[in-house]
């Protein structure tokens, strides 16, 4: 799970409650998506009638697939701890209460008596009792499609149920980004480039001409963007994460190639912020390193494009009519057909094609 910066959240009007004239805050479940529906508590940092400063963390909760820590507003008393470990909460369902230091904790403990603030409830292995039958043998691992899972697969069905969506490949000729990434990697300054920088580099180049591609849907209203705001897909054990590099088109290969590893390594210490999240114009998700040829990636909404990468091969291709041994990427585009059209989608994945087959241009 990735782990965010402090957020606090200060609540007024009815969601504050009043005492003496003195004013308590409650902590609230972040909700930092439409389809982040509740969190989960993961570390309570103060406990009951414990005083607090301003900026002290009180409660570390995930929710849509990053770790915030929950902090104090001001200084006071944690009066109310309204879930427990382990326990989902709804989105914008109470956490706890911060009393004013001396104000009565009691009477505003009273005040919350038999709120449960939207929790859901905790895991436990009642949870996961198997409703299959005998015939199906033992059950090996239950895994709770919630937290993370839970959100992947709101926003998979929610996609490709709601969007009309269809793909087109193409392969290129990977001779040439090869040759160039060896190339880099022989000088000081440019030997970390990556492949997958290269690419992004290549793809950015291509987006600048078919600007479309690199568009939003929101509100019934398509969005041209111009920067391209690439989201790379990474793999994690509880599920795939894709962290935004921004402005790719006008970063060197070399700044892109960083920030990404950097990100891949924020991922998988669980370090991610929600804004390195967010933003993302169009994703580029690749398997070239299990070995998958080519393969199909469902549309991130609100972005209209993804682009599938697949591993170079070696493959028989005819050249200068001369069958030969080639090394070949596979690219295919999923695209949402509100925005897109077919004739779109092929015209750019052409000028990919064109671009990755010709990579220093892309650098310049």
């Amino acid at each position: 799970m990735l782990r965010a910066g402090k957020l606090a959240r200060k609540m007024h009007g009815p969601d504050a409650h009043a005492t003496r004239g003195t004013m308590s805050i409650e902590i609230k479940m972040p909700q930092l998506s439409v389809e982040a529906t509740e969190g989960l508590v993961v570390a309570w940092h103060a406990q009951v009638g414990q005083a607090v400063e301003a900026g002290q963390i009180l409660v570390e909760v995930e929710t849509d697939k990053v770790i915030l820590e929950l902090e104090a507003a001001r200084a006071g008393v944690l009066a109310v701890q309204a879930a427990e470990v382990a326990q989902y909460v709804r989105s914008e369902g109470l956490l706890a209460v911060l009393a004013e230091p001396g104000e009565d904790i009691e009477r505003v403990q009273r005040h919350y008596t038999g709120r449960t603030g939207g929790q859901v409830h905790a895991e436990s292995p009642l949870d996961l009792l198997c409703p299959l039958g005998d015939e199906y043998g033992e059950v090996v691992h239950a895994i709770p499609l919630r937290g993370t899972r839970g959100l992947i697969a709101a926003r998979m069905t929610r996609s490709i149920r709601d969007f009309p969506q269809y793909q087109v490949t193409m392969d290129c000729a990977a001779e040439a980004i090869q040759e160039l990434r060896k190339g880099l990697r022989r000088s000081q300054e440019t030997r970390g480039i990556s492949l997958n920088a290269i690419v992004l580099k290549c793809v950015a180049k291509a987006l600048k001409q078919h600007p479309i591609v690199n568009s939003t849907i929101v509100n019934g209203t398509i969005y041209q963007l111009a920067k391209a705001n690439i989201a790379c897909a990474v793999a994690l054990p509880e599920g795939v994460t894709s962290p935004v590099i921004r402005d790719v088109g006008n970063k060197t290969a070399a700044a892109v190639s960083l920030e990404l590893e950097t990100y891949i390594g924020l991922a998988r210490s669980h370090k991610l912020k929600p804004e390195h999240l967010h933003g993302g114009t169009f994703t580029v998700s690749s398997l070239g390193s299990f070995g998958i040829r080519d393969f199909v990636a469902i549309v991130v909404p609100p972005q209209v494009a993804i682009l599938s990468v697949g591993s170079v091969t070696s493959e028989p291709v005819v050249r200068d009519e001369k069958v030969v041994v080639g090394k070949i990427m596979a690219l295919t585009l999923s695209c949402d057909h509100r925005a897109v059209d077919g004739a779109m989608a092929a015209e750019f994945l052409k000028t990919l094609h064109d671009i990755i087959e010709n990579p220093a241009s892309a650098l310049e």
